[in-house]
């Protein structure tokens, strides 16, 4: 019998590919376990992707998490980072787009804005986990 991979088990390389039905469901009855106050889910618009893939030099995307509100969990949106492949590096920098960036619903916030719906995705995380650290937050 197969034995299930842990979270823990997987590697960057793995990022985007398939996972069992079995161990989705552990993940999100873990996660609804840990933070049951947390949105369980966002929904991604297939254009904002499309969107954000179509531009140059793009080759795959980093979804960072974010609240639109800090004092409130039911905000929380993706934010959609394009990211380059290169040859020597082995995870994807990110572009930065001085204009900002596109959401899960395919709204283009500033780039002041989405520092802080990322920021208040950590504040957010902070209270929920008081003794995790702040490098060690998942952002995205």
């Amino acid at each position: 019998m197969k034995q299930e991979m842990q979270i823990s088990q997987i590697s960057p390389d793995q990022v985007g590919e398939f996972i069992s039905e079995s161990f989705y469901q552990e993940l999100t009855e873990n996660f609804q376990q840990k933070f049951p106050t947390e949105a369980k889910s966002v929904m991604l618009s297939r254009a904002a992707l499309e969107t954000v893939l179509s531009s140059d030099n793009v080759s795959g995307i980093k979804f960072m998490n974010g609240l639109a509100d800090a004092n409130d969990p039911s905000s929380r949106i993706l934010v959609l980072i394009p990211c380059n492949y290169t040859v020597t590096a082995t995870l994807p920098n990110s572009i930065i787009n001085p204009n900002g960036f596109m959401t899960n619903t395919g709204e283009v916030i500033s780039l002041e804005r989405t520092w802080q719906v990322l920021f208040n995705h950590v504040l957010n995380y902070k209270k929920l986990d008081p003794e995790m650290g702040y490098t060690q937050i998942n952002r995205g």
